[in-house]
């Protein structure tokens, strides 16, 4: 898998080589070699960085390496776009050529020339990179209404705040922390979720934005699960930085948040690779119900979208995140056709299981969003 993504990283990168070869450099063969030199080495940033530096890679390195990687992508996708608008113009041009049409002398002009393709690639590229930094930093509230006959008497409505790949590392700057703070004040939530990869790093910094995170506040706590960054970063630092954050880490169980409101949190498979790992196998089904005969909501926090059928007719609400909704485009197309469920929408499954996939409030990777925009997820839970 590894080696498929540098080897596809390589071939967007030489592609894009050819087209500004083509266009500027087809007399400059020194040009031309080290232009690709430049662009490889970009491609390969990844990997050589990891062997410079190891562990400790400088964050601006390894955003330096992301952003690089979306821009390569988007170059790509434009320079694809404009063949196809070249070749259609072409075939018109071709299909009409026998006739004596006025028009028809200008129809080869809308062919664009290898320097316009390579300006129009740059401009859209620079227009996605700055509409995609300033999507990231506008996290909104989305707002979901479920109804169900499990609230107790004489409690009108409960409100969740749903938080889900924040991704407190080198992507997350204090801005957008500040967002998330101000907008859980606004939210007034009686209870506060984090749907995995809370955190993605475990440097002093990243423990500062885990003490500011502290600031956010809830009636009947905070509770969150674990997801696959949270493993990376690894088990015993994800645990230390939730509890800086104040969260309530679950690992393969459950707690009551209220008396009548139960979660539980499956954790992530890679979990089981952890050294740290409480347990190296996943436990039987029973250990995320409740434990008592009671009939209380039940949530489901799961960090991957992939609903079980042994859950649903267990859990009330599962609540899920990992995608972030494909985060830049195109890839939110691809994510959403991979995935059966839509992230940003509430799906109600066949055993009667509301289900809900969060678009994600940080970003991984590149710092940008595209397309998918961010959001902290506000779930009223209300009487009939």
């Amino acid at each position: 898998m590894l080696l498929f993504f540098f080897v596809a990283i390589c071939g967007i990168n030489i592609y894009n080589w050819w087209k500004l070869r083509v266009a500027f450099l087809q007399g400059s063969p020194w040009g031309s070699f080290l232009l690709l030199v430049a662009f490889l080495a970009l491609a390969l940033m990844p990997a050589w960085l990891r062997v410079l530096f190891r562990s400790h890679v400088p964050d601006w390195l390894e955003q330096l390496a992301w952003i690089w990687l979306a821009w390569a992508f988007w170059l790509t996708v434009v320079f694809l776009a404009l063949e196809f608008w070249n070749l259609i113009a072409l075939f018109i041009w071709n299909f009409r050529a026998g006739r004596n049409d006025v028009a028809l002398a200008e129809l080869r002009s809308f062919a664009l020339s290898p320097k316009a393709t390579v300006a129009v690639a740059v401009i859209a590229v620079f227009l996605a990179t700055v509409w995609g930094i300033v999507e990231a930093q506008c996290i909104t509230l989305k707002h979901l209404t479920v109804t169900t006959d499990k609230l107790p008497p004489g409690t009108d409505d409960f409100r969740i705040l749903l938080i889900s790949d924040l991704h407190i590392g080198p992507a997350l700057n204090q801005r957008q922390l500040r967002r998330v703070i101000n907008l859980a004040d606004e939210a007034k939530p009686d209870l506060i979720l984090s749907a995995g990869d809370l955190v993605d790093g475990k440097a002093s910094r990243e423990r500062d934005l885990a003490r500011q995170l502290a600031e956010i506040t809830a009636p009947h706590g905070k509770i969150a699960c674990v997801g696959n960054h949270d493993v990376y970063t690894g088990v015993a630092a994800a645990r230390d930085l939730h509890n800086l954050a104040g969260f309530t880490l679950l690992e393969d169980t459950g707690v009551w948040a209220t008396d009548w409101l139960w979660v539980a949190a499956p954790v992530d498979p890679h979990y089981y690779y952890s050294d740290q790992a409480v347990s190296k196998q996943p436990p039987p089904a029973e250990a995320l119900l409740p434990t008592t005969p009671a009939n209380p909501f039940a949530i489901l926090l799961k960090h991957r979208p992939a609903p079980e059928s042994k859950n649903q007719a267990v859990f009330d609400l599962q609540l899920s995140g990992h995608t972030h909704g494909g985060q830049i485009f195109p890839f939110n197309i691809l994510v959403n056709w991979h995935h059966s469920w839509k992230s940003g929408r509430l799906h109600q499954l066949p055993a009667g299981t509301l289900f809900y996939i969060s678009r994600g409030t940080g970003v991984w990777g590149p710092p940008f969003r595209l397309f998918a925009p961010p959001e902290m997820t506000v779930i009223t839970l209300k009487r009939p």
